[in-house]
């Protein structure tokens, strides 16, 4: 009778869930085959490999591989830095477009055209292209990109080059003839000018001529406060003028329409801003020497949908050919000409067909900016002359809170 089979001893045997396989890219659809004992303890998990399993020589285990860092547990500093080169890149490209902005109107500013006065308000704030290159220069330097700063650096010489001597330029000095001070009193429909405080500047700075522009009201009183030792004083539209020297007969002008203004009836209705014109008179500074001055007040620019400074155009124009038209030698253009010097409007009547030359130009030292007096911008008013020798040009300061234009002086010289 056949025997019986011995019994066989059952031994753990070690199988795998699936034979190894190359390695391939996981999903999260198919997890990765895990090893396992006979009796379905885990030994592993993830890709199996083909070489031999490592094991503890303590514990006789499987050695336990530490997990490398993830993407996520990337620091914020190492984020910050991988993200920085972008970032200058980003500053390097605005600062490269500011710049040739800046530098294409430094340049080409002249050959704008002068579409409805739009030309010249961009000529009369070209100095304060400076600001943006303040903020550009640092911010190139700070990127680091060669081309960057070599633009912001051209930018700022070309710069340099147009303002560069004006703004070193320091005001002259020495003996004159001639001291003219004035200033736009004009303090706004509330504001009462400080006459009082423009007589006692006057007598401080010891001018010879006091011309005041802008007052529309009360220009008898303004008349009647000429300090001790001005003899002389007229009063006639929006000007007042208050004089050491005896003054001649004064007439107003119109520049918007060219004709002569009866003192009565304008200095009852006209307005300042509105009016736009001069006042001429002589003034006889010793024997055998008089000059002929145009207190002037031309329109004030504005936008309106005629365009910028339009008024104020045609009224310069006229201005032009009466200093043209006039015989004097000597020849003082005084007030508020609401044109900046670097405005091309200006071009006619400091060319050779005036004769007149700026006295801030000549012996002022900076750019002179007397509006808004506040915190001056840009230089409306002005000396000009002609026969005579600008010495000195400044700007003082202002007098009183609600004044709008800073007073200006100039010493000339026969």
């Amino acid at each position: 009778m056949p025997s019986a089979a011995a019994p066989v001893a059952s031994t753990p045997i070690a199988r795998t869930s699936s034979p190894p396989s190359p390695p391939r890219t996981s999903s999260p659809s198919s997890p990765e085959p895990a090893l396992y004992l006979a009796d379905d303890t885990l030994i592993s998990s993830g890709p199996v490999t083909n070489g031999p399993i490592a094991s503890d020589p303590v514990t006789g285990g499987p050695v336990v591989e530490p997990v490398e860092d993830a993407p996520e547990a990337i620091s914020e500093a190492e984020a910050e830095d991988a993200h920085w080169p972008g970032a200058r890149r980003q500053i390097a490209l605005l600062t490269n477009i500011v710049c040739l902005l800046i530098l294409a109107v430094l340049l080409g500013h002249r050959y704008l055209p002068d579409v409805l006065g739009f030309g010249s308000l961009i000529d009369t704030f070209l100095p304060w292209t400076v600001a943006p290159l303040v903020l550009a220069l640092p911010a190139s330097l700070l990127t680091l990109k060669k081309w960057a700063i070599g633009i912001s650096l051209l930018t700022c010489a070309v710069w340099a080059g147009d303002f560069g001597p004006t703004l070193m330029r320091s005001a002259g000095s020495g003996p004159a003839d001639l001291r003219i001070l004035s200033q736009n009193v004009s303090a706004g429909d509330t504001g009462v000018p400080d006459l009082t405080g423009v007589a006692r500047l006057a007598q401080q700075r010891g001018a010879d001529i006091v011309v005041l522009q802008g007052l529309s009201k009360d220009v008898q009183v303004a008349d009647q406060a000429a300090p001790p030792g001005y003899s002389y004083h007229m009063a006639m539209y929006e000007f007042v003028v208050w004089s050491r020297f005896p003054l001649g007969a004064g007439q107003p002008v119109d520049l918007a329409g060219n004709r002569p203004v009866q003192s009565g009836a304008a200095e009852a209705s006209g307005t300042s801003g509105e009016f736009g014109g001069l006042l001429r008179f002589t003034v006889d500074v010793s024997q055998g020497r008089q000059v002929t001055v145009y207190a002037v007040h031309l329109p004030q620019p504005s936008l309106s949908h005629n365009g910028f400074g339009v008024a104020r155009g045609d009224a310069l124009e006229q201005l032009v050919d009466d200093v043209q038209a006039e015989q004097s030698p000597n020849l003082i253009v005084v007030g508020d000409l609401d044109v900046a010097q670097t405005d091309r409007a200006i071009g006619p009547l400091l060319g050779s067909s005036t004769g007149l030359v700026s006295a801030q130009a000549k012996a002022g030292g900076g750019f002179g900016f007397t509006w808004p007096a506040t915190f001056p911008v840009v230089r409306l008013d002005d000396v000009l002359t002609r026969g005579l020798k600008p010495v000195s040009s400044v700007v003082l300061p202002a007098v009183g809170p609600k004044q709008a234009h800073r007073p200006i002086e100039a010493d000339l010289k026969f």
